[in-house]
């Protein structure tokens, strides 16, 4: 009987430790699988609700053809010059001013952006200040994307209410 009690104790001991050597690192492993499968589903239903919400917004411009061809018009894939030059002839008829010139400037990309491209160009203009104005109004309220970063304008003739309009303006592209 003394080794039967024994023989239970050492029995004992050895489930105690076997239990703590393989089935408490087993338990622990299941543990970090489930924070795991945790993290992962929010990962998977934050993606759901991203594509989700890409599907709506795809939806939205879908019903509305002429909102995507604003934005291609107001970036275009490439710089087509004389496009851009005839728009300016013609906003130039329209509003009474004279385009004298216009050339190209430096083509360069965008700060902070890889894809888009700076397009720089001069226009001298001549007319009245209404009708400048007029232009600038209408440039600036076209579907394209201009920027105006300089306007230098002199007088053509003493006494006259007509004057040249140096612009340098920057639109662009991808």
């Amino acid at each position: 009987m003394r080794y039967s009690r024994l023989l239970i104790l050492i029995c004992l001991l050895a489930c105690i430790v076997s239990w703590a050597a393989f089935i408490i690192p087993s338990y622990l492993e299941y543990q970090e699988i489930g924070r795991k499968l945790i993290v992962q589903k929010s990962f998977l239903d934050n993606q759901t609700l991203y594509y989700q919400k890409l599907k709506e917004i795809y939806d939205r411009l879908s019903q509305s053809p002429d909102a995507v061809l604003k934005v291609d018009t107001m970036i275009p894939n490439e710089m087509d010059y004389a496009a851009l030059v005839n728009f300016l002839n013609i906003a130039g008829q329209e509003t009474g001013v004279l385009i004298q010139s216009v050339s190209v400037g430096t083509q360069g990309k965008m700060a902070g952006q890889d894809r888009i491209k700076e397009n720089n160009l001069f226009v001298t203009i001549m007319g009245t200040y209404a009708s400048f104005k007029n232009f600038l109004y209408k440039i600036e309220n076209s579907s394209r994307l201009f920027e105006i970063d300089e306007i230098n304008f002199s007088s053509v003739k003493a006494g006259t209410d007509f004057f040249n309009y140096n612009l340098k303006v920057r639109t662009y592209s991808y």
